[in-house]
């Protein structure tokens, strides 16, 4: 069992690296009622009484390695997406075009550089 939960740690961990990952589905994969870990944890009432706390020590390990890295991911989606909304600048009144490439430039400058009668 041991190896299970090591398994499912290094499984979870690599698919929340993973740049389209859906966090929420892998949270509930791993954690959620029917998940990967909740599975393990209902078959400890097989294990001797010697063996339960430590595999629930690790199950428990495994658990909050978990949360945490979905935690880490989510805020680093967060920053991400707030990154980006910050680099994005309308260019004109009607918003058909944007800049996200040089969001330090006024309109004006831009209007400037992109007006074909100048």
């Amino acid at each position: 069992m041991r190896e299970l939960l090591e398994k499912i740690r290094a499984d979870a961990k690599a698919q929340l690296s993973d740049n389209d990952a859906d966090i929420e589905a892998l949270r509930v994969r791993y954690l959620g009622k029917k998940g990967e870990l909740t599975a393990v944890l209902r078959g400890m009432g097989k294990l001797s009484a010697e063996e339960r706390p430590l595999i629930g020590q690790l199950a428990n390990e495994v658990r909050a390695d978990i949360e945490a890295a979905i935690e880490e991911r989510r805020q680093e989606m967060q920053e991400r997406l707030l990154e980006l909304k910050n680099n994005v600048m309308i260019v004109d009144d009607n918003a058909d075009r944007i800049n996200i490439l040089a969001p330090h430039f006024t309109n004006a400058q831009i209007a400037d550089c992109t007006n074909p009668d100048v």
